[in-house]
């Protein structure tokens, strides 16, 4: 990676396809060795990353971000219910059912904040 990339999460579909998150909303992709920097919208650093066959690829931000690969990008996810001033801290999935968002509200300075969201 880059020196000036810090990564903080990786995950994927395989060891021959998955996502390297980290600082600055950035995204790398590697897909048979070759890496491949993915766009998102976000700037802060991404924390948490997430896929499957089933449900693609999903990845969270330390100031609240909630992406979702389309194979060419990232887009923006909104999750209802959520503090409006969460910092996601990890995510995971049951494949084809449902993703587990883990964070806490910035504004209240407690408490873990678990949300599940059905799968698309």
């Amino acid at each position: 990676t880059p020196s000036n990339f810090k990564a903080a999460a990786i995950g994927g579909l395989s060891a021959k396809d998955f996502m390297v998150v980290g600082t600055n909303g950035r995204a790398q992709h590697y897909v048979d060795d070759v890496r491949t920097e993915v766009g998102t919208i976000a700037t802060e650093t991404l924390v948490g990353v997430w896929g499957s066959q089933e449900s693609g690829t999903w990845i969270v931000g330390a100031k609240g971000a909630v992406l979702q690969f389309d194979g060419i990008t990232f887009w923006p996810v909104k999750i209802s219910g959520a503090p409006k001033d969460i910092a996601y801290e990890g995510i995971t999935g049951i494949a084809g059912r449902a993703l587990y968002l883990v964070g806490r509200d910035t504004e209240l300075r407690k408490g873990v904040i678990v949300s599940r969201v059905e799968a698309p």
